[in-house]
């Protein structure tokens, strides 16, 4: 029988298998990007074409790194009280997470306004009371580079960065929704069959995870009382969340390529499962 030490280590090993399927697949979403044979006549329909394979890589490579600074940790023998501070990360790769099912669930032409009007949003409030020449001069250029599109498409996008609020954003139309709007069951049932087949919870209690780490980010002592076996939390949600943003990536954008690899990975993370559980809920807070 496995000891705890050895269930352990047998789930951190999964967290790096996963790891490495995500890496495979931000090259593969380079190699889409970049493919000649893909490369459209049409200026339009060409950013339309790249600019969401871009976006979604940056997501996804926002993902990887934080998923990467967690798995060092849990490699290095970090004490289970210094899980307590990583908590909110888990709550970060939520959101990126969200933002990516949100993103990749909405047509290229939605796609490819998501992704400039928020970048131009986030230049425009790199200086809030007062905007810059260097920002202005940003903004500029990066609204110059999709300015076609913008005309082509019909879009109202403001020319000046002072206009280009949050306010603006929201009744504009091309902000993203909540967190809870975007984490829809249907969605991550449909984007991640073979993680939901093996783990009914993927679906059910992503929101809750959520709303449940927002107490770490934002200082509720109330909850206090909840708090213990961080360093579990860490594994078992990364392992989760993982799974389901690389099954995502491969349904949505890459044609299903790593659903061979995304199997092999469920088994070997469904045969610890079970016990790793058990562990977790008879074992002290510590």
């Amino acid at each position: 029988m496995q000891t705890e030490e050895e269930i352990i280590t047998s789930m951190i090993s999964s967290i790096k298998e996963i790891k490495e399927i995500i890496k495979s697949e931000i090259i593969e979403i380079d190699h889409k990007g970049n493919s000649k044979k893909q490369i459209e006549k049409d200026p339009i329909d060409e950013i339309m074409r790249t600019t969401p394979l871009q976006t979604s890589r940056s997501y996804l490579d926002f993902y990887r790194k934080i998923l990467d600074f967690l798995h060092r940790k849990l490699e290095s023998g970090t004490s289970d009280e210094e899980f307590f501070f990583y908590m909110p990360l888990l709550r970060t790769l939520i959101e990126i997470y969200a933002y990516l099912l949100y993103f990749c669930f909405q047509d290229k032409e939605k796609q490819t306004t998501l992704a400039v009007v928020n970048t131009l949003n986030t230049v425009a409030k790199l200086d809030t009371d007062n905007i810059s020449p260097e920002i202005k001069t940003e903004y500029d250029k990066t609204y110059s580079g999709f300015k076609k599109f913008f005309e082509t498409k019909n879009l109202n996008i403001p020319t000046d960065p002072a206009h280009a609020t949050k306010a603006w954003l929201k009744t504009s139309g091309y902000g993203y929704p909540s967190v809870e709007q975007m984490l829809k069951k249907e969605w991550i049932k449909s984007s991640s069959p073979q993680t939901n087949a093996a783990n009914k919870n993927a679906s059910e209690n992503s929101y809750k995870i959520y709303r449940y780490l927002s107490n770490y980010v934002h200082g509720n002592i109330l909850s206090k009382e909840h708090h213990g076996n961080e360093k579990m939390w860490v594994i078992s949600e990364t392992i989760l969340l993982s799974m389901i943003i690389a099954e995502l990536v491969s349904v949505k954008i890459l044609n299903n390529s790593k659903r061979k690899e995304i199997g092999i990975c469920l088994k070997k993370v469904s045969k610890n499962s079970k016990v790793f559980r058990y562990m977790w809920a008879n074992r002290d807070s510590k």
